[in-house]
């Protein structure tokens, strides 16, 4: 073999080493790195053929080397071809799954938007006639004679009217926009202001109560009021659910979700459980699993509602005979982070000057604003820049920050 043939022969191979490792990128989903590659061997396979032409039909080179080297090359070019189309497709199934994922959130956002309007309207309109009637029966109910068969009418129309009006108050609670007033707490004493709230309940129904607080949690950034309802409504959902005892668990810790640091609160039972096609709908305003009469469906609607509030999350899984976990997740940002360049400093989206626009990572989460209003969070995308990317994981702010850890 001449030492032409060596240099053709070892160029094939290389070419080969080339496409496979374009196949492998691909396998692995590096499809950026992939495109770079197969640019580049385009690149290259057209220098070749440029410097071959005068190579390949020179005299000395056998016919046998020419149309081997010719195959190799159109070979090369159809694996190329071949993992780029497979490539850009993956990258559009994926940009697809996207989109639906985003116009899921919208959809039920703007659908809790609407029936919330809805059902506000309707509890106006039924509160003054029912707390006439509210009024009327109490007063009644202390004229009326005891043992009667009125006096009993009475008590049953009162105590009706109070269940009403609990179901309104919820209902307005969920319907109207909430004003928190958020600063920095110990989530734990929280916490024990529920389970004090409790105590009886929990010893009347033969409850053992297992706390495991984590003392060295940090402060979180809440509302203190709006956190204690979330926790008294995931409390009294498990009491409701072990009714002839069982244990209920409650604890804290800090997590590591979506790149940025939670404070963490778990609520366990070992109630009856929840079926699967169940739990799906546990979140959706007036879907209860309860007994007619004995919840409103709302509870753990307001709880994803607060947790939406304090740009948390809250995560549901059960077994039915064993019992239900929830988890309530509040964002923290440590305090070495606030010195550091904001969002908002780096990309220069003007939220600070603009009195219009609101976002919830402004003023207090500059440094994790992906998982406070971008496409890591589980609401409605509020960063105008997350959504002209579509993914956070694109924006360079994100790379800088979690990815290179250069700012």
């Amino acid at each position: 073999m001449s030492l032409l043939e060596l240099i053709i022969a070892l160029a094939t191979a290389i070419q080969f080493a080339g496409a496979f490792y374009v196949l492998y990128l691909t396998f692995k989903f590096e499809v950026k790195r992939g495109w770079l590659l197969i640019f580049l061997a385009f690149s290259l396979m057209g220098i070749r053929r440029l410097t071959a032409v005068g190579v390949l039909y020179k005299p000395e080179i056998s016919e046998a080397v020419r149309a081997y080297f010719l195959e190799t090359m159109a070979l090369v070019i159809s694996v190329v071809i071949l993992l780029g189309t497979r490539a850009l497709s993956k990258e559009l199934r994926r940009y697809i799954n996207e989109l639906k994922y985003t116009q899921g959130k919208l959809m039920q956002a703007e659908k809790l938007s609407a029936l919330g309007r809805f059902t506000a309207d309707v509890a106006h309109e039924i509160r003054n006639p029912l707390a006439t009637v509210g009024g009327f029966a109490r007063r009644l109910e202390k004229r009326l004679i005891n043992g009667t068969r009125e006096k009993e009418y009475a008590v049953l129309i009162v105590s009706e009217v109070d269940r009403l009006e609990r179901i309104l108050r919820d209902v307005l609670t969920f319907s109207r926009e909430a004003k928190f007033r958020m600063d920095y707490h110990n989530i734990n004493d929280v916490i024990k202001e529920s389970l004090s709230a409790f105590a009886g309940i929990c010893s009347e129904q033969s409850l053992v109560v297992r706390e495991n607080l984590d003392t060295s949690i940090p402060s979180v950034f809440i509302d203190k009021d709006h956190v204690r309802q979330a926790i008294n409504n995931l409390i009294s959902n498990a009491i409701d659910a072990m009714p002839k005892g069982g244990t209920l668990s409650i604890g804290t810790h800090v997590e590591f979700l979506n790149e940025i640091h939670y404070v963490a609160v778990t609520v366990t039972d070992t109630g009856v459980g929840i079926h699967d096609d169940r739990l799906q709908m546990i979140f959706e305003p007036f879907y209860t699993t309860k007994e007619i009469g004995r919840g409103t469906g709302l509870g753990l609607p307001l709880c994803k509602k607060i947790m939406d509030e304090h740009n948390g999350l809250i995560r549901a899984s059960s077994t039915v005979g064993k019992g239900s976990f929830f988890s309530l997740y509040f964002p923290y940002q440590r305090k070495e982070e606030e010195v550091k360049a904001k969002c908002w400093e780096y990309l220069k989206c003007g939220i600070e000057e603009d009195k219009e626009r609101t976002c919830p990572a402004y003023p207090d989460f500059g440094r994790i604003c992906w998982a406070i209003a971008g496409t890591f969070c589980e609401k409605k995308v509020q960063c105008f820049y997350a959504h002209k990317i579509g993914d956070c994981r694109k924006c360079e702010f994100y790379q800088k920050v979690v990815v290179r850890k250069e700012l």
